[in-house]
């Protein structure tokens, strides 16, 4: 910018050496005696020689302003080939960078950003899955096959790690996932009814609890699961039965009995005839009575009209509709249930 202003500084210069030249060439008063004459040539060559010099001058800055212009386009294009390799780098990166759900955007030609959900979710999946294991066997593993409360992760959920109660097996097999406990004491299953806090799950790990309906579904959707209820009445007797394959579905089926494999045990199979239902709850009506199971029994439960089993039936510890597998105790309330789940191996 200053070197333009000098050249045009010296272009106004020089129009104006020129301009007095003109006006005494021009004047006719100027041409009367020699005197004269002799002043006008001198005054000629003086200003001829001034013209002269701003003349190479303006060259001059001419010519350093045509080579730095030079020089400036030839950074241009280098800038340019720059910037094209940029791009080039960043739609590489974007395809790149699409593993399991991440996927970056960048956008080199304005502000650029990581997308915060994606990526961030994908990095805390990967520290997840390398610290944390993905369900009871792996844990009680690693942990000299004490049960008790641990932190699980299943990498292809939505859901960030939580707890689960690990029970070993009394067989020495691979430990079992509890989903579901009911004992003496704790918390009141009939007050827990809307299907909300059923699917969040409640209770106490280390007494009466219900998983919730989110994690059960994650945990038997991530790989084939069979199933285990364990039982006591209040006789002091036990019996048991499992399910050689087991899983729920999701939210938007309202979370059903979707699997439920081949019974074996001496309980008495009183939960095959629950499969293919809806999970039910007091505000959610899923069953095929013409009248509300889940309200009535004060439970929620893959209830048909209205059940053969309600493990989360009322605690009572009487002869009465409760907490109830009627194969093996009709109106009888049990004492104790297990329920566990635990990958087919």
């Amino acid at each position: 910018m200053q070197k333009l202003l000098i050249i045009l500084i010296i272009k106004i210069i020089i129009f104006a050496v020129k301009s007095q030249h003109d006006n005494i060439i021009n004047h006719p008063s100027i041409w009367r005696d020699d005197n004269s004459m002799k002043d006008v040539r001198s005054q000629l060559e003086a200003l001829k020689v001034v013209n002269e010099n701003l003349s190479l001058k303006l060259d001059i800055y001419n010519m350093r302003l045509s080579q730095e212009m030079k020089e400036m386009k030839g950074l241009y294009n280098e800038m340019e080939q720059q910037f094209s390799k940029l791009l080039d780098l960043n739609e590489n990166f974007i395809k790149s960078a699409k593993i399991n759900d991440c996927t970056s955007s960048i956008d080199l030609r304005g502000d650029f950003y990581f997308s915060d959900v994606d990526c961030r979710l994908y990095t805390t999946k990967m520290k997840y899955q390398k610290q944390l294991p993905k369900n009871c066997a792996e844990a009680l593993q690693s942990k000299n096959n004490k049960s008790g409360i641990y932190k699980i992760y299943i990498p292809d959920s939505d859901l960030k790690p939580f707890y689960v109660y690990c029970l070993n097996d009394p067989n020495n097999g691979t430990a079992w996932t509890v989903i579901q406990r009911r004992q003496e004491g704790g918390i009141d299953f009939s007050l827990i009814r809307d299907w909300k806090t059923y699917q969040k799950g409640f209770g106490n790990l280390n007494g009466a609890f219900f998983i919730g309906l989110e994690k059960l579904n994650a945990i038997t959707q991530s790989e084939l699961h069979e199933l285990w209820f364990d039982m006591d009445d209040f006789e002091g007797e036990k019996r048991y039965a499992k399910y050689d394959s087991f899983a729920i579905g999701d939210n938007s089926t309202q979370y059903d009995l979707k699997i439920l494999g081949k019974y074996s045990g001496n309980a008495g199979d009183s939960f095959t005839s629950h499969q293919g239902m809806k999970f039910s709850t007091v505000d959610v009506d899923n069953d095929h009575w013409e009248d509300n199971c889940a309200d009535l029994f004060k439970s929620g439960w893959w209830f048909s009209d209205c059940y053969e089993s309600n493990l989360n039936g009322k605690y009572l510890k009487d002869n009465n509709s409760g907490v109830e597998w009627i194969s093996w105790h009709e109106d009888y309330s049990l004492k104790n249930v297990v329920m566990a789940i635990r990958p087919i191996t």
